[in-house]
């Protein structure tokens, strides 16, 4: 079978499931990605199993190979964390029925074939039998993985559910897929599909793009199909301060390349990206003035002055400004050099007014900025 060539504890972990689903006579299918992913000779990420039964009937009899599991009421649906490192998802086969375009779904129980219809792309509706081993392939997903092709499964499906256009573009990138529904997805987005989602629906999207090798291909595709417009020359551009290997980065690089205020204001308006980093970009967005103040100095003080209160977060987004590069670059290496002197030193000096002492330090730590001499103890104080 195909699914021998899953790596150990994932086969260790359907082998086990499979050997419960055959003494209860349950049936239960490798569903979506994994198949897809199997049939390509990729690395399978996610394990999803599709049961025709409520998967809390399958949790008792695999308990005491796991850590910990949620169920989901709603969905029957289960996330199950074994002991082995992995998780995997417990699913009930279903039929999905959209009241509203972008809207979520109304679910039913039901069968494997109609599990793989509500499905967003053929080649992630393929299953594979546990109990024989068989590939189920309703939709020709296989047939359209040999011809590199992307294809929705039902009509009105984009309208349906636009994040279907993200994941669109993103396997088309990770696969090399032609997307044989680009024209459709076009007139979507002219007639404002993007609109019905909610922006955390979008964020969430944007951000599994943002977790591919292919991110910045993906971004640029987005750009060409006017979901937003990217400065292409900035997108993915090094920064001195921090590597792509963090997916934080690619967030404010994506920020800094967006033309659009209001494509903007969507990576800062959300429940998704972490507090810190919305705010950072917040900051650099409505308070302006910083690149304009920065621009006009030459003066490493000045520079200082200007961005001691600045976060992170901002400088790291400034440092893609190539008039503000260098400056960036000389106030993070001063960082540590503007605590130039030993205050309680100064402070022994007699004679001294605190006015007198604070004229002193702003005047060794200017000279120590723009020449690069550290202070030292200064004792010619």
């Amino acid at each position: 079978m195909i699914i021998e060539n899953l790596d150990n504890n994932k086969l260790f972990i359907v082998y086990l499931l499979i050997n419960i689903l055959k003494e209860k006579n349950i049936r239960g299918y490798l569903v979506g990605g994994a198949v897809r992913d199997l049939i390509l000779g990729e690395k399978v990420r996610d394990i999803d199993i599709g049961l025709e039964e409520d998967p809390k009937i399958i949790i008792p009899y695999i308990e005491n190979h796991l850590i910990s599991f949620t169920y989901h009421e709603k969905f029957n649906t289960s996330t199950l964390h074994f002991k082995n490192g992995e998780s995997i998802d417990l699913i009930r086969c279903r039929k999905e029925k959209y009241l509203n375009n972008g809207g979520l779904p109304i679910v039913q129980p039901s069968n494997i074939r109609d599990d793989l219809f509500r499905r967003d792309f053929t080649i992630n509706a393929m299953a594979i039998d546990l109990l024989n081993g068989e590939i189920i392939d309703y939709h020709f997903g296989k047939e359209d993985l040999v011809n590199k092709r992307l294809k929705k499964i039902h009509e009105n499906s984009y309208l349906e559910d636009p994040t279907r256009i993200f994941r669109a573009v993103k396997y088309a990138m990770r696969y090399g897929l032609e997307i044989s529904d680009e024209d459709e997805i076009i007139q979507c987005i002219q007639n404002g599909a993007i609109d019905t989602l909610s922006v955390d629906r979008i964020v969430k999207e944007i951000l599994m793009i943002l977790e591919e090798d292919t991110w910045t291909e993906a971004l640029c595709y987005l750009n060409e199909l006017n979901i937003f417009k990217v400065n292409k020359e900035v997108l993915g551009k090094p920064n001195t301060l921090e590597s792509y290997d963090n997916i934080l980065l690619r967030i404010l690089n994506l920020f800094y390349s967006l033309e659009r205020e209001e494509d903007k204001s969507i990576l800062i308006n959300n429940s998704i990206i972490p507090k810190e980093i919305k705010k950072g970009m917040g900051r650099y967005l409505y308070e302006k003035d910083i690149v304009e103040k920065l621009q006009l100095q030459n003066n490493n003080y000045n520079i200082y002055n200007i961005l001691e209160k600045s976060t992170y977060i901002e400088r790291v987004i400034l440092l893609w400004n190539k008039k503000l590069k260098y400056k960036i670059i000389n106030f993070e290496k001063n960082l540590n050099n503007s605590k130039i002197l030993d205050e309680n030193f100064i402070k022994s000096i007699k004679g001294k007014s605190g006015r007198e002492i604070n004229e002193i330090v702003k005047n060794i730590k200017k000279a120590s900025l723009c020449t690069g001499i550290k202070g030292g103890n200064l004792k010619w104080l």
